[in-house]
């Protein structure tokens, strides 16, 4: 499975207000979710040797910043937010 795959299944959740699933089943918004199935897809990449080691750093670095500063507190809970934090890399 690559990135491609990811973005085209989880499309399939789009709404007029955008991308959303139900958080009863995976408590992760879509988007950060998205972005943490993108870091270990690169990850798997690296390991199999498929991509070189300065390719996944810059990789890395870009996707690890995008979840770093992902932002969707506005439109959680008190309670949902702390859970999506959870999810955040650290």
């Amino acid at each position: 499975m690559n990135p491609e795959h990811i973005k085209t299944a989880l499309n399939k959740f789009k709404t007029p207000s955008g991308r959303r699933w139900g958080f009863d089943v995976f408590d992760c918004p879509i988007d950060l979710f998205e972005c943490i199935a993108d870091i270990t897809v690169l990850h798997k990449l690296y390991m199999s040797s498929r991509i070189s080691f300065d390719v996944a750093l810059k990789e890395a670095i870009v996707l690890g910043n995008a979840a770093m500063t992902w932002t969707g507190s506005d439109i959680l809970s008190d309670q949902r937010g702390d859970m999506v934090e959870i999810w955040r890399p650290t």
